[in-house]
């Protein structure tokens, strides 16, 4: 089975550090905003786009892409997936992997560094702000993400695992299926070859 994965959110748990160091900087500032927890990225904070743009987007985010804790069990079921035959393709869209820029050069750089200091492994790496192209020029068979946004551009290409998290709860599709571990995800690829070998 060709496996896509994400990483923020999927690999990782990129919401709870923006709520917690966000949070951290806007008290340390005094900085009143509205938050709305179950707000995806920007939506945390009505009215204050911007904010979350210079804070996190700009300076948070290097720290969380070079010490971000990898989710629990993810490094093992990826290598037990590959040890299985599945074919394990990354592909991400994190804000400034496809520039071209020294911004652009250092995100792809970091995130390469990250896998390999989190032991991850993987069939391939694919940075894009589109996934469908990968998705179809890889032949998905199954995409692990958890971003309200992408979602709906590529439920039509192929099957979903939706992460669960707090800002995806509304996302219902008859091919999404929500998972809330890595041994989840496990136990539904197993699954999933079963039925099709049972056919």
């Amino acid at each position: 089975m060709n496996i896509g994965v994400d990483i923020d959110g999927v690999l990782n748990d990129e919401d709870d550090y923006i709520i917690e160091h966000m949070g951290e900087y806007l008290f340390k500032n005094n900085i009143e905003v509205e938050f709305n927890p179950t707000g995806y990225e920007d939506a945390k904070y009505k009215d204050s786009k911007q904010l979350y743009y210079d804070v996190y987007k700009q300076n948070l985010l290097w720290d969380f892409a070079e010490n971000g804790r990898v989710r629990h069990g993810a490094r093992e079921i990826i290598k037990r997936l590959r040890e299985e035959g599945h074919k394990i393709y990354i592909i991400t869209s994190r804000h400034f992997c496809i520039e071209e820029g020294q911004d652009g050069l250092r995100m792809r750089k970091t995130i390469k560094e990250w896998l390999k200091k989190n032991n991850i492994e993987y069939d391939g790496l694919y940075f894009t702000y589109n996934k469908v192209n990968e998705i179809n020029a890889l032949k998905i068979d199954v995409m692990i993400e958890d971003s309200p946004v992408t979602i709906p551009r590529f439920v039509a290409h192929t099957d979903i695992l939706c992460f669960d998290a707090r800002y995806n709860q509304t996302l219902s599709y008859p091919n999404l299926t929500r998972v809330y571990t890595w041994y989840d995800i496990y136990k539904e690829i197993t699954r999933r070859e079963v039925a099709k070998s049972d056919r």
